[in-house]
């Protein structure tokens, strides 16, 4: 079997947008750092790591009051990770368990960073092969009916 010319410009149309896609979505592929703070990343910790950091999910109002006046004492330790949530701690923890629950939140974000990259790659797909089907049945569907016509 021959492809004919409309064939192969239906694969290069979809050649070409192929590689549009694959650069938009290398391009704007999920990364850890952009995703932003869920409350559901404390609740994917160990409960000893949870403990460790300094938060309430119940009055935010109060704990933000609280840390303020802990932060005027000099009485907590603030690391800002690089999606820019900040994690609390009491100055008297140890670095090393400030470190644990440092990693640990931050393989919660990955973890998540993974998840929503996956999505996103099965969505640009179907992005991809929408376009390409619908042109591929529309050529079809015009030559299918072109043809009614030069037959008469």
């Amino acid at each position: 079997m021959t492809l004919g010319g409309w064939s192969r410009l239906w694969i290069f149309i979809s050649a070409i947008y192929l590689a549009v896609v694959i650069l938009f979505v290398w391009v704007t592929l999920p990364q850890p750092h952009t995703i932003p703070h869920a409350a559901t990343f404390y609740e994917q910790l160990l409960p000893k790591e949870r403990q460790d950091i300094l938060h309430s999910q119940d009055n935010r109002q109060q704990e933000h009051a609280l840390i303020e006046e802990a932060r005027r004492r000099g009485l907590i330790h603030e690391w800002e990770l690089p999606n820019k949530h900040v994690l609390v701690f009491s100055k008297d923890l140890p670095k090393s368990e400030k470190m644990s629950a440092i990693r640990a939140y931050w393989a919660v974000v990955e973890k998540a960073a993974a998840t929503r990259r996956t999505e996103y790659i099965l969505q640009a797909l179907v992005w991809w092969a929408g376009p390409v089907l619908a042109l591929f049945i529309l050529g079809w569907a015009t030559g299918w009916v072109y043809c009614g016509f030069k037959s008469q």
